[in-house]
């Protein structure tokens, strides 16, 4: 996967561009053609939790356990490393994967470009290719509509593996474009999943458009970073 600098990623991304039914956006036939979703379909709510899953937890968990939350993208990068770090299983990971230390210049700009100007124009700081980018706007899209049905969780959970299937099984995406999808949709899946965990509300989760840019910027350069790219984007304040 593309390993950019800092330098050249800031300059890109200056320069470039009912209640209980929900039809999701029909824009690609590979796309999952769900129509309804009840709760009483749904499987595991822990989703049957991968390794990168359950890592992203425990650090998103020790992140706000420890009093960490919104703050400037220096601050909050450097709090969500630290805690990752401590992470046993987080070292492990480092020891197998590449890893590059979270830019913070890097999460303000690409948050910034998704939310003032478009998510597609952020994925430009991406190695997607052009069919990979439209199935991540997709996934943007269909989340977007089960945000404004006030869904919860577990209708967020079995969309999001049609969606993981449907990445998996789809030709028209490179096996890169594939592995930032699954990656992506698993830290945002899991992130969804522990906050439905702290929430009492309508809807026990959220969505954010800079929170999902950076996950696929993050996702773009490996696994551990996908997880500090994350947490760094979702509690990181333009």
């Amino acid at each position: 996967m593309r390993k950019a600098t800092a330098i050249f990623i800031l300059i890109l991304l200056m320069t470039s561009c009912s209640d209980d039914a929900v039809r999701f956006s029909d824009t690609d036939q590979s796309e999952p053609t769900l129509v309804t979703i009840k709760s009483d379909t749904i499987i595991n709510p822990a989703l049957g939790v991968t390794p990168l899953g359950e890592l992203y937890i425990s650090i998103y968990e020790s992140y706000t356990a420890q009093g960490y939350g919104y703050g400037s993208s220096t601050n909050v990068a450097a709090n969500v490393e630290s805690v990752a770090i401590s992470d046993p299983s987080f070292s492990v990971l480092l020891n197998s994967q590449p890893y590059i230390p979270v830019s913070p210049d890097i999460v303000a700009a690409i948050k910034s470009q998704a939310i003032n100007s478009s998510l597609y124009a952020a994925l430009q700081a991406t190695s997607l290719s052009e069919a990979g980018k439209q199935k991540l706007l997709q996934l943007y899209e269909n989340l977007e509509i089960l945000k404004m049905e006030n869904m919860e969780y577990d209708a967020v959970n079995s969309y999001m593996l049609e969606y993981d299937a449907s990445v998996s099984n789809n030709p028209g995406l490179t096996p890169n474009d594939s592995e930032i999808l699954l990656i992506t949709s698993t830290i945002l899946n899991n992130g969804f999943y522990a906050e439905s965990k702290k929430r009492r509300r309508d809807r026990d989760w959220d969505l954010s458009i800079g929170h999902i840019a950076t996950t696929t910027y993050g996702a773009d350069l490996g696994p551990a970073d996908a997880i500090t790219y994350s947490l760094s984007g979702k509690y990181s304040l333009l």
